[in-house]
């Protein structure tokens, strides 16, 4: 594993000289290197990469993101890394601040499928192919969201939450 962290750093560092620190490779290079981090059990410097990476996305320069799908890819990539994020922060017990990031990666999921169905209706874009799992990753952070409110008493909240999963039409008809 410290081969693979020292490796990861010289990369990042390496892609901060060609691209500039604040670039789209740079933050998907932090973000694959907190998720190695997360998977050997490294929480607190997974937690630190992933908000590095995160702050990295948020600060690209606009310019440099001008294709209207680039940009809904990169907008999904902040909001799976507020997922993970929110992972983190329940599993050390702050679940307060788990909470937050979680209803910010559900605001996240759904202008991302709202954006993806507006983009679908451009006849000059090529219909997306690829797997969508942003639905069911939406369902999984509203059962967090319940889950954790119940945890800390919030019993309306945790109701509401499950309530809107029960209120997705796809639920209904299976597609999950």
């Amino acid at each position: 594993m410290e081969k693979a962290q020292s490796m990861f750093e010289e990369v990042i560092s390496m892609r901060k000289t060609v691209y500039g620190v604040y670039s789209v490779p740079v933050a998907k290079t932090i973000n694959a290197y907190a998720i190695l981090l997360a998977k050997h059990g490294r929480m607190n410097l997974a937690l630190q990469n992933y908000e590095a990476a995160k702050n990295t996305y948020e600060s690209v320069p606009t310019q440099l993101v001008r294709d209207p799908e680039f940009e809904i890819k990169c907008k999904y990539d902040v909001t799976l890394i507020n997922l993970n994020i929110a992972s983190i922060r329940s599993k050390k017990g702050d679940l307060q601040e788990a909470i937050a990031c979680y209803e910010d990666g559900v605001l996240g999921l759904r202008q991302y499928e709202a954006a993806l169905a507006e983009l679908q209706k451009d006849p000059y874009i090529s219909p997306y192919t690829g797997k969508n799992n942003a639905h069911k990753n939406l369902i999984a952070a509203l059962g967090r969201i319940g889950s954790l409110k119940l945890k800390i008493g919030h019993n309306k909240g945790a109701l509401r939450s499950l309530f809107h999963i029960a209120l997705m039409p796809s639920i209904f008809r299976g597609d999950c």
